[in-house]
């Protein structure tokens, strides 16, 4: 619960014996997107499919979950690692919480567009201080941190699938192949071609 709680999804409500645990709007956002449109549609669709068809739908979902079980691991380890230190505040750095709040929906929000403003909104700050302090407790601004981000999930998914680099450009949340290619150059030395023949 307190990992949840970190992460922005939970939050205490009351006072003292009557203190309780409530979903955050954030958190009622997110399963209202995902499992909504599930409920209602699910078994209507499912029902007039033959065994066969089910079965290639089971067998998608075990691997669904067992990707969904290694992100899992991810999140887990981020939550792990410390969000910043004491000296960091003194500097005006963000606090360990709003930090993991923070990289845990850029973690989530590569694929697409993050604005600052975004992500100021989860520390509780304006978007001039939240600048200031992100770069305080991570030593560069929230911009570059993505950009870091996505090239260091492009490069497993270099490394251990076949995409095409526009496929894996557009998942990681760059615009273009060419934008891409010039942002991983540049934070790694090597293009994402020449990294991929190279099999690092």
């Amino acid at each position: 619960m307190e990992r949840l709680e970190l992460a922005g999804y939970v939050q205490r409500e009351g006072a003292g014996n009557g203190r309780r645990l409530a979903l955050t709007g954030h958190a009622r956002e997110w399963i209202e997107t995902l499992w909504g449109p599930l409920q209602a549609d699910g078994l209507q669709l499912m029902s007039p499919m033959p065994d066969a068809e089910l079965k290639v739908i089971a067998r998608f979902l075990g691997e669904a979950r067992a990707s969904q079980d290694r992100h899992a691991a991810r999140v887990a380890k981020l939550l792990q690692q410390p969000g910043g230190t004491r000296a960091a505040r003194r500097r005006g750095g963000l606090s360990a919480a709003a930090l993991h709040r923070v990289r845990l929906f850029i973690e989530a929000h590569l694929a697409r567009r993050i604005r600052v403003g975004e992500l100021a909104q989860r520390s509780g700050l304006s978007v001039f201080y939240f600048t200031r302090a992100f770069r305080q407790s991570m030593g560069m601004t929230p911009h570059a941190y993505v950009q870091q981000r996505r090239v260091e999930r492009a490069r497993g998914l270099l490394s251990h699938t076949t995409r095409s680099l526009g496929d894996i450009a557009l998942e990681v949340g760059f615009s273009s192949q060419s934008h891409f290619t010039t942002v991983f150059r540049r934070l790694t030395g090597l293009t994402p071609a020449v990294l991929r023949r190279a099999g690092r």
